[in-house]
């Protein structure tokens, strides 16, 4: 199985066009996956049809004769789910609403395609609250996540998504918004930024990442992921043309964090490899960057 996840910001936006996907072609002209889930997020609904069609000859092209095939279910959110592979898969749909003060939010959420292959499977796509400061309305969207995909034997989990995680830093900060002056900025915030930047450019990813506020729900519901070895992923500077280097968005400052990843449960009699757990530096259409997981199953 070749999982992926990628905010693409584009509830206004332009779709993406099809070089925006090379990355996703080259990976699997590469691998030759099975199967293929890919999971979005800020996707206009309005936009899935041109997104899906762009992403299945973007594949088609890349691996001559597969012809992939895709099912989606996206609930009228902006939070599509696509599941593709050479040979048709049916699937059933779950999802999962988050509200807010009592009001549902379109951009959030979780949705899930639960299907057969060789062995029960339900991949879910999330997208949980955005901010610093808001660590614990994750942490009961996440909960809600495990309660409603309990692990069963026989059964995998996968969850992938913008979890919106970020590095802890100081608690006693206030993370700008869009609608934050320059000259309002904390300066408690710009000093904590400015200092896990500078780690992330001298490589000290590793120590940056023990303060990573995922680490805690993900071993309380038992969930497992292969060893973070990529940059924080967000918040990163747009149409960034130098591969391998990673930039983060110093106009819109947030505190950066590994907010897209992919974690997974399963019950007894179920074998997970992970051969490979990266980020796609070279994928620049959005703040975020790609991160995808190649998983064999048995």
């Amino acid at each position: 199985m070749l999982l992926c996840t990628w905010n693409l910001g584009c509830k206004d936006a332009e779709a993406p066009k099809a070089g925006a996907f090379k990355w996703l072609g080259d990976l699997c002209q590469r691998l030759k996956p099975e199967i293929l889930a890919l999971g979005l997020q800020e996707l206009n609904p309005r936009l899935l049809p041109e997104v899906e069609q762009t992403v299945v000859q973007v594949l088609n092209a890349a691996v001559p004769g597969a012809e992939f095939q895709v099912t989606s279910e996206h609930c009228g959110s902006y939070l599509p789910l696509l599941l593709l592979s050479p040979v048709k898969v049916t699937a059933e749909a779950a999802a999962l609403r988050f509200t807010f003060d009592k009001h549902e939010v379109c951009s959030k959420g979780c949705v899930a395609l639960q299907f057969e292959q060789k062995l029960p499977i339900c991949v879910a796509n999330a997208h949980l609250e955005a901010g610093h400061g808001k660590l614990e309305a994750r942490n009961e969207m996440f909960a809600q996540i495990a309660e409603r995909f309990p692990a069963r034997d026989g059964h995998l989990l996968v969850v992938l998504g913008d979890l919106n995680y970020r590095l802890q830093g100081l608690q006693s900060f206030t993370e700008p918004t869009k609608k934050t002056p320059l000259a309002s900025r904390c300066p408690k915030f710009l000093a904590e930024f400015e200092d896990a930047v500078a780690k992330c450019y001298s490589g000290e990813v590793v120590q940056l990442l023990e303060t990573c506020q995922l680490h805690g729900p993900r071993r309380s519901y038992g969930f497992e992921e292969a060893p973070v070895r990529f940059h924080p992923t967000y918040k990163r500077a747009k149409a960034d043309s130098t591969e391998g280097v990673p930039r983060y968005d110093l106009e819109e400052p947030r505190m950066p964090g590994w907010c897209d990843r992919i974690l997974w449960r399963c019950g007894q009699k179920v074998e997970v490899e992970v051969s490979e757990y990266s980020a796609v530096e070279s994928a620049d259409f959005s703040d975020h960057r790609p991160v995808y997981a190649v998983l064999d199953v048995r």
